[in-house]
C-alpha cells in the first residue's frame, strides 16, 4: 500500500559559511519518522544552477530581392503564376543572425549517499552525519567561450527514498566560492 502522508520529518544542519571548491561540508541529517518506515537510500546532492548569456550565430538565411521597374505593379497583381515581366532579379545573398539568449542550467555538481537499506522505528529521532567533499570542477558554462559571466547559485538537496511512501526532499542554499 502506498501512502501520500509524510512518512518522516527531515532536518539538515551544517555550518553556514562560504565554502571553497575542494572543501568538505559536514552535514547532520536528523530523521524523525511518524511510523515505522523502511528507507531504500538517502543522499545529498550539491546542485549548481547557472544563469548566463550565450552568444551564437543562428542558421544561414537566404534572402532574395527583386527590383521592379516603374509601372509594373499591374503585372504583379495579376493571377498569372508565370514569370513576371519587368522585374530584375538581384542575386540572392546569405546572412547569419547573431543571437544572444539568456540560459539557465542546473546539474548535480557533487553527491554523497549517507543512508542505505535502513529501518527506522517511530517516535525516535535518528541523526546521521555525512561529509560531502565539493569537487574542484568549475561550473560547466565556464568552459564555453560563447558565454558571458553570469550568476551561480548553489543548493544542498537531501532526498530520502522511502519504501511504499512518497520521497522526502529538503533543499537549503549554501555559499560556494569558486575563486580565492
Amino acid at each position: 500500500m502506498f501512502t501520500w502522508l509524510r512518512p518522516l520529518d527531515m532536518y539538515l544542519a551544517f555550518e553556514d559559511r562560504p565554502y571553497k571548491l575542494g572543501e568538505t561540508v559536514n552535514i547532520a541529517v536528523e530523521l524523525s519518522p511518524q511510523n515505522n518506515v523502511a528507507v531504500r537510500v538517502g543522499r545529498i546532492d550539491l546542485v549548481c544552477e547557472g544563469r548566463y548569456q550565450q552568444f551564437y550565430k543562428g542558421p544561414m538565411i537566404k534572402e532574395r530581392r527583386h527590383i521592379f521597374k516603374p509601372g509594373m505593379m499591374r503585372g504583379l497583381m495579376s493571377d498569372n503564376p508565370g514569370p513576371r515581366r519587368g522585374t530584375i532579379n538581384v542575386p540572392s545573398y546569405y546572412y547569419t543572425e547573431e543571437v544572444l539568449k539568456n540560459r539557465k542550467k542546473s546539474y548535480v555538481h557533487s553527491s554523497i549517499t549517507f543512508l542505505s537499506n535502513e529501518s527506522l522505528s517511530s517516535d525516535t529521532t535518528t541523526t546521521f552525519s555525512a561529509e560531502m567533499e565539493i569537487k574542484q570542477d568549475l561550473p560547466q558554462h565556464f568552459f564555453d567561450s560563447n558565454t558571458s559571466e553570469g550568476t551561480v547559485n548553489w543548493t544542498l538537496v537531501a532526498t530520502i527514498d522511502v519504501v511504499r511512501a512518497r520521497n522526502i526532499t529538503r533543499t537549503q542554499p549554501v555559499q560556494v566560492t569558486m575563486f580565492s
